[in-house]
């Protein structure tokens, strides 16, 4: 499978219409994703696949890739507002392969990522050497916003970030620490009862080994402060 880029308008970020009731950048996210399904309505279409993907790399820096080419380069620390996120049965290309950087499967049901895995097989048989339908697994994906592209009048810079199940409890770990006001977040700032896409997050990737003495790379999440949408 190509990866494509949404063909839709870009839409200007505008702080004055956003009410202050609601997050700033899930309702900027909001109308970008349901825009584009309106636009192709009837059209077997997810939006998922249609944003950039944000893959970490052997080092552990957060990159954008085309193909095997890296675009951008974040390091191994991103500050970012997360808009949004799902549950998918997915599956991505494998670094320094011909899908690197390709998000080859992100499905709701295992059902459906398998058969478009087949599917996908089909046209890419070579690549039955690297995958298999065992390939596929349950991830959480998270629309992100690096605070870096975030200036009035310009199109939001919106990337997908898959979580391994070690990361997503990180995740949910440091979401309850912010809503519950643990004294840490209040220290900066957050008050209780706040929700994760109204605060500046920093996650950095770091080198673990687990039980069996394997390295691998997990995702930390700390709060920078919390977003005020007038400022950009």
């Amino acid at each position: 499978m190509v990866k494509k880029e949404s063909t839709e308008m870009a839409k200007p970020v505008d702080t004055e219409v956003v009410s202050a009731t609601e997050a700033f950048i899930t309702k900027l996210v909001n109308a970008k994703r349901e825009g584009f399904l309106k636009a192709n309505e009837g059209l077997d279409l997810d939006f998922v696949y249609f944003t950039k993907w944000l893959s970490i790399d052997s080092k552990g820096n957060f990159v954008e890739k085309n193909g095997n080419e890296v675009v951008h380069s974040f390091g191994d620390s991103i500050d970012v507002l997360i808009a949004r996120d799902e549950q998918k049965f997915s599956l991505w290309g494998e670094e320094d392969s011909d899908e690197d950087g390709e998000l080859i499967v992100a499905e709701n049901t295992r059902e459906e990522a398998e058969k478009r895995f087949l599917l996908w097989l089909e046209n890419n048989p070579t690549a039955k050497e690297r995958y298999s339908i065992n390939s596929i697994q349950s991830r959480y994906i998270a629309f992100v916003v690096p605070i870096k592209s975030l200036s009035k009048g310009q199109d939001v810079t919106l990337y997908t970030l898959g979580m391994a199940p070690t990361s997503k409890m990180a995740y949910g770990q440091w979401a309850y620490a912010i809503y519950s006001g643990n004294p840490t977040e209040i220290a900066k700032g957050i008050p209780a009862g706040t929700g994760v896409n109204r605060v500046v997050v920093r996650i950095t990737t770091v080198a673990k080994v687990n039980k069996f003495k394997q390295n691998y790379l997990a995702l930390e999440f700390a709060t920078v402060e919390m977003f005020d949408p007038s400022k950009i």
